[in-house]
């Protein structure tokens, strides 16, 4: 799930390729406009030309310090895939990103996977130090984890829902109480770069 809005084209389109150069094929990226249509976003999806790669908006403006969190909890109410990633817009993966998460949940039997990545920024750095760090996801709470670290099977995510009142730290809360809620297993590989 690819939230974004009034992105440089060439931004949205790494976040597409990034996908398209995945090791586990079978996936589906949903970008969502948070508000209304963006045509070349649009464009963008079209020309990319993969039916795995959806456009999709959300129609309305959202109210100043959402951040993206009202479209990630719609998206999440309509997500059907086996698994939920919220991998935001500016957001790099390895191409090894989905088939090392897959497997760590499917050997394990657990809930969600959480892996490294290298984060710049920006962080609270009393608890983490100045960017950039790698963010290794344990504990999983407020300021140690990012949602691009965590690869959760779809109804534990729907069963915990997305954050909406706690502005720009929403992901960290839902994170958490993810966490709190259910299982999860670690891989021990730093598999994105949250820019």
């Amino acid at each position: 799930m690819t939230p974004t809005w009034k992105r440089a084209y060439g931004v949205v389109k790494r976040s597409i390729d990034c996908l398209l150069l995945q090791t586990f094929a079978d996936w589906r990226q949903l970008i969502c406009s948070d508000g209304p249509e963006e045509p070349l976003v649009r464009e963008l999806v079209a020309t990319v030309a993969d039916p795995r790669v959806e456009y999709h908006c959300t129609g309305q403006e959202t109210p100043p310090g959402d951040f993206g969190n009202s479209v990630r909890k719609a998206m999440l109410e309509r997500a059907t895939g086996e698994y939920v990633l919220f991998f935001d817009d500016d957001n790099v993966i390895m191409p090894t990103y989905l088939e090392h998460m897959v497997a760590a949940l499917r050997q394990s039997g657990r809930d969600f996977a959480v892996c490294k990545v290298m984060h710049f920024g920006p962080l609270n750095e009393a608890a983490l130090g100045r960017p950039p760090v790698v963010l290794e996801g344990e504990p999983v709470k407020l300021y140690h984890v990012d949602p691009l670290q965590v690869l959760a099977k779809r109804e534990a995510m729907q069963a915990v829902g997305w954050d909406t009142d706690h502005g720009y730290v929403s992901d960290g809360y839902t994170l958490e109480e993810l966490g709190r809620r259910f299982s999860h297993v670690h891989v021990d590989e730093v598999l994105g770069v949250h820019m």
